[in-house]
């Protein structure tokens, strides 16, 4: 019989779990959907430039690629709810390091276009922010969530864990 706390870790890994698969498998499929929810104008040859352009092309079959392998962490998560004891350093990678290191980008990014937008500001030429950086800051809260919330399983259950109870 496994404990409460357990049962709350469990929860919060099938909470991530159906984040990566969502995020994974929606831009996997149909990436331009997606790019549509934050930005208001994009380009009617959009999948020309994805043909023929040598830089915008590669990036957009990387970033495909990088869905697939959200998607089936989202996929591995399954296996810690049979043994959370067992695939707890899944967890950690999983479900801290991955979101933390995509997270330091995502705020890297963030922090630039902010500043390039303030010193654009103060020139007097404002036209708002780049609505790609909007999307860039939804997935960067999406991330601290999953930080935070698999940082909370893990402490939760780190006395269980430590003395080898699920």
């Amino acid at each position: 019989m496994r404990s409460t706390r357990t049962n709350i870790f469990q929860v919060i890994i099938i909470i991530t779990a159906i984040i990566y698969i969502l995020i994974g498998l929606f831009y996997y499929i149909n990436p331009l959907v997606f790019f549509k929810l934050f930005a208001e104008n994009i380009s009617e040859n959009w999948f020309e430039l994805v043909r023929d352009n040598e830089l915008v092309g590669p990036l957009y079959t990387i970033m495909r690629a990088f869905s697939a392998l959200l998607f089936t962490s989202g996929l591995l998560q399954i296996m810690p709810l049979f043994d959370p004891l067992k695939y707890r350093m899944l967890v950690y990678f999983n479900g801290v390091f991955f979101p933390f290191l995509a997270f330091v980008i995502f705020i890297s990014h963030t922090i630039y276009a902010l500043t390039q937008h303030s010193g654009i500001a103060a020139l007097g030429e404002d036209q708002g922010l780049p609505s790609g950086h909007v999307m860039i800051s939804a997935l960067s809260v999406v991330f601290v969530f999953v930080i935070a919330i698999n940082l909370a399983g893990l402490l939760i259950t780190k006395k269980e864990a430590s003395a080898g109870r699920e």
